[in-house]
């Protein structure tokens, strides 16, 4: 590294300062993100006191991790080198496309399968502002929209708003439900990836008799506020296989119109380490509500995102907790010269636990395991299913659009 400055003399130590080296930027793949945002999200001014080549091979690799976070790029891969007086890297993206227009099919526990057709802009201005709209038939008949600007390294800021006007369907309860619901928040980053959220949600139900028969009012209106941290580093939020993410948020929502009230408090860890070709990925999840909480408020056990071994919903109850352990095995990995992106196939045992209860008195500790698999590809996401058994011997059978976590 070129230095200037007196050296160790006459038993003397004097420091050394270090000079900085040029940055040459080399971007391919760029069409339709702003340079100047890549060059603040990259934050050069790092990559110009890379003293060795494997510092150098480490903050590349922070960034590509930085630009995925963006949700712009459906690939992105540095490289570097250190010269005598500059530092050369190269980045090569994989943009996607300016508007995607998605079919979508979801399940949700209460309402069952989802279709949708939602018109997504992932990369607004330039600069990774997202916008979408779009709507939802079958257990959900609905429209929605929304807007982000996320939180990255580069530009710290966040802010959110979405809007959702429709009808959904309780399976189970054989219950029907209209709701309009719009939610807003604020955010910032700090120390990355530590994120601080404010927001604010306003709710109106109206529900048919089944509704009002389960201990509810004819209708409901909501008002409340959310403060929630967030940290989360994976290395690649479709498919993680390193890295954590948490979050802690407790709530308030007050009934419009009358003196009730409810609390929560909901805290989420998921973790993900890999070995050889097998990703070990664990959830943890506790939340707490007060007991004044309404009936479609309520935690519950059973169903695909609440411990699938069971049925939904086997108990119902104002708190809960739940953890969840797969081990994700990469059995096959399928390529070929016309696609670019490879399809990969897991094999997927997994574990699960679960509680309910009232505030932090749980009881009842329900367990199930199984055994499941899918492929992963870019363009679909994982399409998965599983058989489990559960504490009571009994079978299930599962099929989902995405990891459960």
């Amino acid at each position: 590294m070129p230095s200037f400055g007196p050296k160790r003399a006459s038993g003397m130590i004097f420091a050394s300062l270090v000079l900085c080296l040029d940055v040459n930027l080399h971007l391919e793949g760029i069409n339709n993100t702003s340079e100047s945002f890549i060059r603040e999200e990259l934050r050069l001014e790092d990559f110009s006191s890379a003293k060795t080549q494997a510092e150098l091979d480490s903050l590349i690799s922070d960034r590509e991790k930085g630009l995925m976070t963006t949700g712009t790029f459906a690939f992105v891969k540095g490289a570097g080198a250190v010269g005598d007086s500059t530092v050369e890297l190269w980045f090569l993206f994989y943009e996607l496309p300016i508007i995607i227009l998605s079919p979508t099919l979801g399940y949700d526990d209460r309402s069952g399968w989802t279709a949708g057709l939602i018109l997504g802009f992932p990369n607004l201005w330039g600069r990774a502002h997202k916008g979408r709209m779009g709507g939802y038939l079958g257990g959900q008949d609905a429209l929605t929209a929304g807007y982000i600007k996320p939180s990255t390294p580069g530009h710290p800021g966040a802010f959110d708003i979405s809007v959702f006007w429709g009808s959904l369907r309780w399976e189970h309860e054989d219950m029907s439900e209209k709701r309009t619901s719009a939610a807003l928040s604020l955010g910032r980053a700090f120390r990355w990836p530590n994120i601080m959220k404010l927001g604010a949600h306003y709710e109106k139900r109206l529900f048919d008799t089944t509704g009002i028969s389960m201990g509810g009012d004819s209708s409901d209106e909501l008002l409340g506020w959310t403060i929630s941290w967030e940290r989360g580093d994976l290395d690649n939020p479709m498919n993680p296989k390193h890295g954590t993410s948490v979050g802690i948020s407790f709530s308030s929502s007050h009934e419009i119109g009358s003196q009730g009230s409810f609390q929560g408090l909901s805290v989420s860890a998921n973790g993900f380490g890999t070995l050889r070709r097998t990703t070990i990925a664990a959830r943890l999840r506790l939340d707490m509500f007060s007991s004044e909480t309404p009936y479609y408020k309520r935690q519950y056990l059973g169903g695909l995102y609440a411990l699938r071994s069971y049925p939904y919903p086997t108990e119902t109850g104002p708190s809960r907790l739940l953890l969840t352990l797969e081990a994700r095995n990469l059995i096959y990995t399928w390529t070929h010269p016309a696609i670019p992106f490879p399809a990969e196939f897991y094999l997927v045992p997994f574990a699960e636990a679960g509680a309910l209860g009232t505030g932090e008195d749980f009881r009842g500790y329900l367990w199930g395991a199984g055994l499941g698999g899918g492929v992963f590809t870019l363009a679909s996401g994982y399409l998965g299913g599983d058989v489990s058994i559960n504490g009571d011997g009994k079978l299930g059978f599962h099929a989902y659009v995405g990891w459960l976590f």
